[in-house]
């Protein structure tokens, strides 16, 4: 086994089965880039900031997608590492999903910081997950997303992603299918240095693997 890792750009930001509203069975999870506690906290701090402190969990996921986006936009980085899926009713962060609904292998920590009420679709945070794996940009950018997209209703973000170039470029009718990295990066305007991009990410989660990491 070659151990020799090729490390590029550190100095970013370390970071299926989904049946339900938004599709039919997703294909099979790839958590090797996946931060649950990172994912977490992210989701905490959007649920903080939103009225009443709780969101229905489809809306909630759109808003997951779109700081993922962002992050992509404006670091080149992902935000929690989760794949991202393209189904009927939008793309999402496939992980987290399953997480909400107590299906993911990886969701132990999730599990006991958030909570999904049994009868009916509110999240809500019931035990401070702290922020330790956030950096302040990723802080201000949650926030940042909970202001601009906190008030629309599920139909409104459902339109709204519905627009973006990958997910046009990857949703096939009543399938589930995996969003490429590369192909937000090409949909955000990162294109020319998607290549690249697409190497640190996985360099970093070798890295987080090979030390222990996050799952």
């Amino acid at each position: 086994m070659n151990w020799i890792l090729t490390i590029r750009g550190l100095g970013s930001t370390i970071s299926r089965n989904a049946i339900g509203i938004f599709g039919v069975e997703s294909p099979p999870m790839n958590t090797e880039g996946f931060n649950e506690k990172k994912a977490t906290q992210a989701a905490a701090v959007l649920l903080n900031d939103l009225p009443g402190k709780q969101m229905d969990f489809y809306s909630f996921l759109k808003l997951l997608y779109i700081a993922e986006r962002v992050s992509l936009t404006e670091t080149g980085s992902p935000l929690t590492g989760d794949d991202l899926i393209a189904m009927d009713n939008g793309p999402l962060p496939d992980i987290v999903y399953n997480c909400i609904k107590g299906t993911a292998a990886h969701c132990a920590f999730w599990q006991e910081h958030i909570h999904k009420e049994d009868d009916d679709y509110a999240l809500s945070v019931v035990r401070d997950p702290g922020d330790s794996e956030l950096c302040d940009y990723e802080v201000q950018l949650l926030h940042r997303i909970a202001a601009e997209y906190g008030s629309k209703t599920w139909r409104e973000l459902r339109a709204l992603t519905h627009e973006f170039d990958e997910y046009k470029q990857n949703h096939v009718a009543r399938t589930s299918r995996p969003i490429a990295l590369r192909d937000v990066l090409v949909a955000v305007g990162r294109g020319e240095q998607a290549e690249r991009l697409v190497a640190e990410t996985q360099d970093r989660a070798a890295l987080a693997r090979l030390f222990g990491g996050h799952n």
